[in-house]
């Protein structure tokens, strides 16, 4: 998920594949049944074609 127009137009074209370097940070976050996963709070994408 990316929030903001910015990174949503930026993204909307990235596939499984294609390398990408964020800047941001990573955080850990827990869903009612428990579950964790980490979250990736991207400030700036950049593809690499």
């Amino acid at each position: 998920m990316a929030a903001g127009f910015e990174l949503k137009d930026q993204i909307e074209s990235v596939s499984a594949e294609q390398v990408v370097m964020v800047t941001g940070f990573i955080s850990r976050a827990n869903n009612r049944q428990g579950e964790s996963r980490l979250v990736l709070h991207a400030q700036q994408i950049q593809t690499e074609t």
